[in-house]
């Protein structure tokens, strides 16, 4: 069963204490409270199952909710069903900062994007065949862009409009504190992604406790690289470390940030 409540409405009760003269508590401050009306959204567990995932959109007139048993459902905030997807091994959900997308990564690797008003898949994102399939552990929008990360440790930027893969990053290890030591073999995997509000970075949080950090554009992922190497990539480094099938050439002033 999935709850939600109105976040305006929900008050808080007692007081604040400090410590006054003489150690005597003196209060600051008092917050009444009048309990919050039970604005609780019911959506019915004989409906959808268990629910593993749940995803609300931002401006809050949408939910979307995944079952163990790959269920997907969209859900406007009455609690009345929009769409239902059912599909095998669905690993991560998410809905667009417009609520006109539903992403759903399945266990093959591949996220279909649907639109929340038809229920229609829009675009199908497919795997990098050079890599062995590994599921998709978080979604997350960003402006243009879809951010996918995967069991292997791998973040890949995505258009979310084309399908097109814009690039594909690789989080690095966590530092070891003895370097004697032989390293110990760490789940890689990403938990969580987020965009900076501008969209320009791009962050992961992986399951050895390492966050990194991105410019999230290709631009300046060209330039980062081109800035650490002090020559322009050969096309086996941009596919090896950019993700990019071709090259382009960075002109000089696009390197010096002019």
């Amino acid at each position: 069963m999935v709850h939600l409540w109105a976040a305006d409405e929900i008050r808080t009760r007692g007081k604040i204490r400090t410590a006054g003269g003489m150690g005597a508590a003196k209060t600051t401050k008092t917050t009444e409270n009048t309990e919050s009306r039970a604005f609780q959204r019911f959506l019915w567990p004989q409906a959808i199952g268990p629910v593993t995932q749940a995803q609300l959109s931002r401006d809050g007139r949408q939910i979307a909710t995944a079952t163990a048993s790959g269920i997907v459902t969209l859900w406007d905030i009455t609690g009345k069903r929009l769409h239902r997807f059912e599909a095998a091994g669905v690993t991560a959900i998410a809905l667009d900062e417009p609520g006109k997308i539903l992403a759903i990564a399945l266990s093959n690797g591949e996220v279909k994007l649907h639109s929340t008003k038809t229920g229609k898949v829009k675009v199908t994102l497919k795997r990098d065949p050079k890599l062995r399939a590994s599921p998709i552990q978080t979604l997350t929008f960003g402006g243009s862009q879809l951010a996918t990360g995967s069991q292997q440790g791998l973040v890949t930027l995505w258009n979310k409009h084309t399908g097109d893969r814009l690039t594909q990053l690789t989080s690095p290890p966590a530092p070891l504190a003895d370097a004697t030591t032989p390293p110990p073999l760490l789940d890689p995997a990403i938990l969580q992604i987020t965009y900076s509000p501008d969209r320009q970075i791009v962050s992961a949080l992986n399951a050895q406790g390492t966050v990194a950090f991105w410019p999230a554009t290709e631009k300046s992922l060209r330039k980062l690289a081109r800035d650490r190497t002090f020559r322009q990539l050969n096309p086996q480094e941009c596919l090896a470390y950019l993700g990019l099938d071709h090259c382009p050439e960075l002109p000089d002033s696009e390197a010096a940030g002019e």
